[in-house]
């Protein structure tokens, strides 16, 4: 398949992954800050990609011998991704949904693929055309639209020691923040996954992750950083397969497509929702969220065309 066209396609299916991946996470989130979920994720999928490590050693060996030393810049690059998205980024994101409610932080949190797309002009030098800045607007909005258009309200009630979050617009700070974070962490996997073996990259970011995900639980009152045995029964497979299939797609994705493109066909996960649970009867027909859709398939036509 033509590469041209199989980063952008990862990047989408990146968007599937998550939208399975996190109808796991929204529920473990009622119950454990967003450091244990993510040490979870981590501690569950690291033993694949050092399976696949171990099958494909020579090819390991070799992808390091040709990196030489562009080893250490994939390495710094990684270390920025894995620390912005699973470290910072997901839990300034629960800290806002404490704040604002989970469709309202989602909704802010959805214009990262504008702060991506920016950070891919400014630094890497990636213009983006009249059609495709429309198109991410279409996308972003339609995002925003299907959210808001959800039924939805605060993950549990907040904290004593979080009190700060009663304020609606330190909410709102947040929920921006996590933006930024998100869009960093597109940004660097685009630079430390290019031309990385993807099970080396993926085990150097989980191995980082469970070394810092405790970190931020302590931060976010975690006392506890392993779930229950009950939800790893309930919800393993699931995690594997995000935790798995997921990074490996979204590496690939973002790192063989513009950022912009790769942002924004990667955050479609609450779009892609809407038809699922539809079909399985999880929810009713609504004609403003297919309309939302509608407008997320306009902007992203105008974006891979």
């Amino acid at each position: 398949m033509n590469e041209a066209l199989l980063g952008p396609l990862c990047a989408f299916a990146a968007s599937i992954t998550w939208s399975i991946g996190s109808s796991a996470y929204s529920h473990l989130s009622r119950t454990y800050a967003p450091g244990v979920v993510n040490f979870n994720r981590a501690l569950v999928a690291l033993p694949f990609f050092l399976l696949f490590i171990v099958l494909d050693f020579s090819g390991v060996r070799a992808n390091i011998d040709a990196l030489g030393p562009a080893l250490s810049t994939h390495a710094l690059w990684l270390t920025l991704s894995i620390t912005s998205a699973y470290v910072i980024g997901d839990g300034l994101f629960m800290w806002s949904a404490l704040s604002l409610g989970f469709p309202s932080a989602q909704a802010v949190g959805a214009i990262y693929p504008v702060w991506a797309a920016f950070a891919g002009w400014a630094f890497n030098a990636q213009a983006v055309s009249g059609g495709q800045a429309a198109g991410i607007a279409l996308a972003v909005l339609g995002v925003i639209w299907v959210v808001v258009a959800g039924r939805g309200d605060t993950l549990r009630a907040v904290p004593d020691h979080l009190g700060f979050l009663r304020v609606k617009s330190v909410g709102v700070l947040f929920g921006v923040a996590a933006s930024i974070m998100w869009a960093m962490n597109a940004f660097a996997t685009s630079k430390g996954g290019a031309g990385i073996h993807f099970a080396l990259a993926n085990a150097f970011r989980l191995v980082l992750a469970l070394s810092l995900c405790p970190v931020a639980a302590r931060v976010q009152g975690a006392r506890r950083m392993l779930f229950a045995l009950s939800d790893y029964r309930r919800f393993g497979a699931i995690i594997a397969f995000e935790a798995v299939v997921g990074a490996c797609v979204f590496l690939y994705g973002m790192s063989h497509s513009p950022v912009a493109v790769g942002a924004t066909l990667s955050s479609l996960a609450p779009v892609l929702a809407v038809p699922i649970a539809v079909v399985l009867g999880w929810e009713r027909f609504s004609v403003a969220k297919s309309l939302a859709v509608l407008l997320v398939v306009a902007g992203v036509a105008l974006l891979v065309r």
